[in-house]
């Protein structure tokens, strides 16, 4: 063994005409090489550590950039139009990139396209907080009310192949007011993005469009964790009892930064069991989508606005008089406004 250590250390040292040892010149700049690797490997430890902890100490916004779907975009051949923030208002000028949760529903990026859909949103939750669809439109800076209902509209499947769906909606009188609430009078409604698509499917040099009038469409969950919705409509109101139900509504780009309202898919609707875990995945997914979770919250801050006063007495609003007035008048509406 002692000759082994002997010709180890006569690898690494050899003795000087006073007969001490000293290190090799490899020698030295190994055990250098050594310690700077130990220095970086101790800051990268230290550095990863406190980052770690400010993730968990604070929830932070996530930023997603991913790889842009497969579809091809058209050639940029002129100067894009920009709103006056400096978005891109032409759907030609966007990227709409895949999300691991889906491979048919997109991210738009630029991610500021959205704040136009926001808008159209803040007017949705506007008509449910009180505000006739006339006053929303006023109120929020629409020139006409954003809103183009459908019956029916064509979606991606999984394989990104269109599929017809059926819509509904409320006939949008413009005189009429309606409040989603709790028990105790709280508005009780939210959103959050679920993601957008192209609508058109190219198959070698064969372009499909079947999106009608709009380019890009968003899809957005509506959570109503009401007990009531109350319907006021030329003096007469009338309160009826709801379940908390999840809906999924349309949004169409009509083009300079506009967004309409289509429609809400008729099936499916989920029952709202757990208020809480609903919000936390709304969150998660229109965080995933580089968007916000559309809160009550949100909406205040963003119109400026509060929910409207309740009729008096709403809880005990429950004439069916009242009901079938409203009733036959909004069906009288749409029928006049069919083609």
């Amino acid at each position: 063994m002692k000759n082994i250590l002997d010709l180890i250390l006569d690898g690494i040292t050899f003795k000087d005409l006073a007969g001490k040892r000293q290190p090799r010149t490899f020698a030295v700049m190994a055990l250098v090489v050594i310690i700077l690797l130990a220095v970086l490997f101790i800051g990268s430890a230290w550095e990863r550590n406190a980052m770690m902890s400010a993730v968990e100490a604070t929830a932070l916004p996530v930023q997603i950039t991913m790889q842009a779907s497969s579809t091809p975009e058209a050639a940029i051949t002129q100067p894009a139009e920009l709103t006056q923030s400096g978005c891109p208002t032409n759907p030609d000028d966007w990227s709409l990139a895949d999300v691991f949760i889906s491979e048919s529903f997109k991210l738009i990026q630029p991610a500021c396209v959205y704040d136009g859909l926001a808008q159209t949103v803040a007017w949705a939750m506007a008509v449910r907080q009180g505000y006739t669809r006339a006053e929303a439109t006023e109120l929020l800076g629409f020139e006409e009310m954003p809103l183009r209902p459908l019956d029916q509209a064509s979606i991606p499947d999984s394989a990104s192949r269109p599929v017809e769906i059926q819509l509904n909606f409320i006939p949008p009188h413009p005189g009429l007011a309606e409040w989603r609430i709790t028990d105790d009078g709280q508005p009780a409604v939210a959103y959050g993005l679920r993601g957008c698509f192209r609508t058109h499917t190219v198959t070698g040099n064969t372009v499909e469009t079947w999106g009608g009038n709009y380019e890009v469409v968003c899809m957005v969950v509506e959570d109503a964790t009401n007990a009531h919705v109350v319907y006021a409509l030329d003096g007469h109101v009338f309160t009826s009892q709801a379940n908390p139900i999840r809906s999924f509504l349309l949004f169409g780009y009509a083009g300079d930064g506009l967004w309409f309202w289509l429609g809400a898919r008729s099936d499916p609707q989920t029952l709202i069991d757990d208020a809480e875990k609903f919000a936390n995945e709304r969150l998660t997914y229109a965080t995933l989508y580089d968007a916000e979770s559309w809160t009550i919250e949100w909406w205040n801050n963003r119109s400026g606005l509060e929910m409207k006063a309740l009729p008096d007495d709403w809880q005990n609003m429950t004439a069916t008089e009242d009901r079938d007035y409203i009733l036959s008048t909004l069906n009288q509406y749409l029928d006049e406004a069919r083609p």
